[in-house]
């Protein structure tokens, strides 16, 4: 950089850029090179530090001055929007719609956290499940499901210390969780079901995702249902802010799902959804059973979702990233801001 970030101009790095002519410079380095004889003889020859530089020269690029608005075009060309790309542009709390860039678009690099990779295994083992279920005919006894998990942590590369602690962990949640749910599971049964081809298209945004198991419940209908690691939720309504948050998020997912269904190539026009269901897998630490929390998708919501659906991805695809600042970092906040994008405030 030539200047400072006071406006001053910035010292030249005197061993890596000369005050000499470039060009003098590269060609008396080659001179060195080439005859050094010559060059031992000649007062006007660069000095060893003077040839590095010529050599580091050719290896030197001018700084970006482009567009950065066209690099980031690129990056929503054909986009696809997820149901967490549509929670992290709307959530205030982390940073809403810079937040969404930076991990969505931009994709800065960050670790898988222990938590992470316990649910990736988690979920892989209940895949597996029932995808055997339905291979087999019959249910896969505990002892197997656990030795499945196992290797689905393993396959994680967790560090010895957690990869102990949430074995243990992930052991005795799945033993509880199959006592409880296994005569709930049937061959029927769809999971993991990736939404990514399924010409999903809303008022022109192009949604993707993916649902961790779709049940047929009869006369035509599904209900849609999500796992979740972690401290179960009892009830939608809590005061804890904390809480209160995620259980406005976890609500806002299923009834995305809910559109993803019924807009799909494979289920649309032959299906509805009307609930959506969390299977905790984890047991409440007090009395140890588990939680399935289940939410009515009524129509109202269901409108209401599309309509912040189509403006959030209009505003993804434009690169029009409002600013935030004026909301409180909570459900308020978050409230507020969606109000404020359905009646085209922002």
């Amino acid at each position: 950089y030539q200047t400072r970030e006071d406006g001053k101009e910035a010292k030249i790095l005197r061993f890596l850029v000369s005050e000499k002519d470039p060009k003098e410079l590269k060609k008396a380095s080659l001179m060195c090179l080439y005859n050094p004889e010559q060059a031992s003889e000649d007062e006007d020859a660069p000095e060893p530090h003077e040839v590095l530089t010529a050599s580091w020269m050719d290896y030197r690029t001018t700084p970006f001055i482009g567009s950065e608005k066209k690099i980031l075009e690129t990056l929503v060309d054909e986009y696809k929007m997820p149901v967490t790309h549509l929670n992290n542009f709307l959530n205030v709390e982390k940073g809403g719609p810079q937040y969404f860039l930076e991990q969505n678009l931009l994709r800065f690099p960050q670790s898988k956290t222990a938590s992470g990779s316990y649910g990736t295994a988690i979920h892989r083992t209940l895949e597996k499940y029932i995808l055997d279920f339905k291979k087999e005919g019959k249910l896969a006894n505990k002892k197997d499901v656990l030795d499945w998990f196992k290797i689905f942590l393993r396959k994680e590369r967790m560090a010895p210390q957690d990869y102990k602690q949430y074995e243990e962990r992930g052991i005795e949640a799945l033993e509880k969780f199959l006592d409880k749910k296994s005569d709930t599971f049937n061959q029927k049964d769809i999971v993991e079901f990736n939404f990514k081809d399924q010409g999903v298209s809303l008022d022109g945004a192009v949604l993707n995702g993916k649902i961790d198991r779709i049940v047929d419940v009869g006369d035509n209908e599904f209900e849609v249902h999500d796992y979740k690691t972690g401290k179960p939720l009892e009830d939608w309504e809590n005061s804890d802010s904390y809480k209160k948050m995620k259980a406005y998020e976890y609500e806002r997912q299923l009834v995305f799902y809910k559109i993803l269904v019924e807009n799909s190539r494979e289920f649309g026009g032959k299906k509805k959804v009307s609930k959506g269901v969390l299977d905790f897998v984890e047991p409440k630490k007090e009395n140890g059973q588990i939680v399935t929390l289940e939410a009515n998708i009524t129509e109202e919501k269901t409108e209401r979702l599309k309509k912040l659906i189509s403006i959030v991805y209009k505003k993804i695809v434009s690169l029009d990233f409002p600013d935030i600042s004026k909301y409180s970092k909570d459900l308020k906040g978050e409230k507020e801001f969606e109000e404020d994008l359905i009646e085209s405030k922002l």
